[in-house]
């Protein structure tokens, strides 16, 4: 059995962590704070359970009943998830706490409809609404640290990016090519993107990369494993040939629950963290205080709420089967990161 290690577990990711505000004081029996979950609630191994986590801590830290939080679950359905935020709208809450990006659209509908209502949405950072607190992870960063590894891993020269086309998608590209760069300009980056719509399930065919020689893939697809999973049966497919190259994955979690397989875990080299418990615990502190977050995350478009990155602690790297040179690598980018060498928002 191959023995798995975090090398050195990357400590420096985990220090200068988020702090709490310690003045925040559990409030009257007048505040009410609403969770909403992504489908499935808690049990789902991804964000609601990492939510969860630190909704716990922080009901524990100050002291709220479940009277005074409520959660709700809704069906997998953009008719679902609308209804709810309309009820829970009404109900009078202090703040209404959405977890996920497929709230994105049902919450600029309800915060038009309710302006009075102070609305938040966790991992998504495409809501222009001024009562919306959007509070999301650096994509950029998670990119960008993703192709440091990459870059540093790959023995054919030749790393790849698949994901979702969407609204990080341009973003996301740049940055991974830049980690990549960041270790090795002649390390060359394939891209591979698909469209996602309600009617059509999404399709991609990762042998065109891997033939190409391919053999470290990022993507920040989650909805299923199956993109991954491709990877073990091309993986499979070539030790037959008995080929000894091996394509290796970066994730992404709480999203990419499905990294826990056995299957993956052998392939798993890196992982970003989102600290969705920090993000949640901050908004509750807050709230508590009649405050909210209110940096400003894209001044043209009008979205606030807050970025959560490496050098604030909310945004932390994993990485897996030791490799010296990679970790070494990490940690010169962490701190050009937080020494500000290298940009720190988006």
């Amino acid at each position: 059995m191959r023995l798995w290690v975090s090398f050195l577990a990357l400590s420096l990711f985990f220090s200068g962590g988020v702090t709490l505000s310690q003045s925040a004081q559990a409030a009257n029996s007048n505040i009410r704070i609403a969770v909403l979950y992504d489908a499935g609630g808690r049990g789902d191994g991804g964000v609601n359970d990492a939510t969860a986590k630190g909704l716990d801590l922080a009901k524990k830290k100050f002291g709220l009943s479940d009277l005074q939080v409520r959660e709700m679950a809704p069906l997998n359905t953009e008719q679902d998830r609308s209804a709810r935020l309309e009820f829970l709208a009404k109900a009078g809450y202090n703040v209404v706490i959405a977890v996920g990006p497929a709230f994105s659209k049902a919450i600029i509908s309800a915060s038009i409809h309710y302006p009075e209502v102070q609305f938040a949405i966790l991992g998504d950072s495409s809501v222009p609404q001024v009562n919306v607190m959007a509070v999301d992870f650096s994509h950029d960063q998670g990119a960008f640290f993703s192709g440091v590894l990459a870059a540093a891993s790959t023995t054919t020269g030749k790393v790849g990016i698949v994901s979702e086309k969407n609204y990080y998608w341009e973003s996301d590209l740049a940055s991974f090519t830049s980690g990549v760069k960041f270790v090795n300009s002649k390390v060359q980056v394939l891209s591979q993107s698909f469209v996602v719509s309600e009617k059509i399930a999404p399709t991609y065919d990762l042998a065109p990369l891997t033939n190409l020689g391919v053999d470290v893939i990022y993507s920040t697809w989650s909805k299923t494993g199956d993109l991954f999973n491709q990877v073990v049966k091309i993986n499979s497919l070539a030790a037959k040939k008995k080929s000894k190259t091996v394509v290796k994955i970066i994730g992404t979690t709480p999203e990419q629950y499905f990294l826990t397989t056995p299957a993956l875990k052998k392939i798993l080299i890196g992982e970003v963290v989102k600290k969705y418990d920090l993000a949640i615990q901050e908004l509750i502190s807050l709230t508590l205080r009649d405050q909210t977050l209110n940096d400003i995350l894209n001044e043209k478009d009008g979205i606030y709420g807050r970025l959560y990155t490496v050098k604030n602690g909310g945004l932390t790297f994993q990485q897996f089967n030791s490799n010296a040179k990679a970790s070494s690598l990490l940690g010169v980018a962490k701190s050009s990161f937080t020494s500000g060498k290298l940009p720190t928002s988006h």
